[in-house]
Parts: structure tokens; C-alpha cells; sequence
């Protein structure tokens, strides 16, 4: 046998078709495509969420502002609360537009502190100053619907970011 027919074992391998960086692109860029496909509607949905609830919270307000009487209102420090948390649900929504990693959790979170704080401040009972149960004012029906599609917006915004959050740990693995 000659030196020029003698088979490596590596000779196979050296033979094989390498695959052009054109091939590598499409089939990398139609895994991100089809990626995208799946995670956009999520985020989609959880951005419409994230809008619903903060125009429900100015409807809120509004309705506190213009509908109810003034002196059965709470007074300044009392409406901290909803005041912040309104805040915190327009941070949401430019997080998750922004696209930042954790905006999911954050929302999740944020959703349902809104629909809990709707809860311990208008349907529970008098229980401190940030208290202001509708139960024991004359409030319309009107009012009653706007607080309770509020309280449901908070929960609807966690279960979108539920969904839109990504599986697995927050922390990324360490070397």
C-alpha cells in the first residue's frame, strides 16, 4: 500500500460537507423566527394586560376624583397606597414594552399586590387609615363595577405575566 491510499481515521470527518455560513444563518435565524413566534403573543397579550390595568387605575382615580363625595374621601398620606401602586403598574408597562428581562415577574407581582391592596382597602371592613370600604358608603353601582373590574385587571395582568414569564430559574447558572 502507498502513503497516498492508506485511509486515517480521520479522513471521513475531513471529507464531510461543512455546512456554508449562509446554511448556519437560515437555520439560527429560523430558530429564533420560530422562537419568536411562541414569546411575541405572550408578550403581546401581557402588554395589552399591562394597558388594561393602568387605564382601569385612571378610571379609578377619575371615579374617586369626580363621582364620590369629597369629604368621604381618604386624606393625602391615606392614598399613598394606590397612588404608588398605580405608579408601579406604569412602570410595568414600560418595562414590558421595553423589553427587560424580569418585567414578567415584576408584573406578576404588581398585578396581584393591585388586585390584594383592592381587596384590604375597599371590600374589607374599616380596618385602618388606608381603609375605605365601599360596604359603609352610598356608593352607585357604577363605582362598585369600576373598583371590581380593577381588582380583576390586577389579576388578569398576573396571569398574563404568569404565562409570559420564562420557564426555569431567575438566576443564571454560575461556572
Amino acid at each position: 500500500m502507498t502513503a497516498s491510499s492508506e485511509k486515517t481515521p480521520h479522513a471521513d470527518s475531513l471529507r464531510a460537507p461543512v455546512p456554508h455560513v449562509t446554511e448556519t444563518y437560515e437555520i439560527q435565524t429560523y430558530e429564533i423566527r420560530e422562537r419568536w413566534t411562541r414569546v411575541v403573543p405572550l408578550v403581546r397579550r401581557l402588554l395589552l394586560a399591562n394597558l388594561v390595568l393602568a387605564v382601569l387605575l385612571v378610571g379609578h382615580i377619575a371615579d374617586h376624583t369626580l363621582r364620590q363625595p369629597a369629604g368621604g374621601q381618604l386624606d393625602g398620606a391615606a392614598n399613598a397606597p394606590g397612588l404608588l401602586g398605580a405608579l408601579a403598574v406604569f412602570i410595568s408597562f414600560g418595562l414590558v414594552a421595553a423589553g427587560y428581562r424580569y418585567a414578567p415577574h415584576m408584573a406578576c407581582v404588581i398585578g396581584i399586590l393591585t388586585a390584594l391592596g383592592f381587596v384590604a382597602v375597599h371590600l374589607a371592613p374599616n380596618w385602618s387609615m388606608f381603609s375605605d370600604p365601599y360596604a359603609d358608603r352610598s356608593l352607585d353601582t357604577a363605582s362598585w363595577i369600576q373598583m371590581l373590574t380593577a381588582l380583576t385587571g390586577g389579576l388578569l395582568l398576573a396571569y398574563e405575566a404568569r404565562r409570559a414569564a420564562p420557564r426555569g430559574p431567575l438566576r443564571t447558572p454560575k461556572a
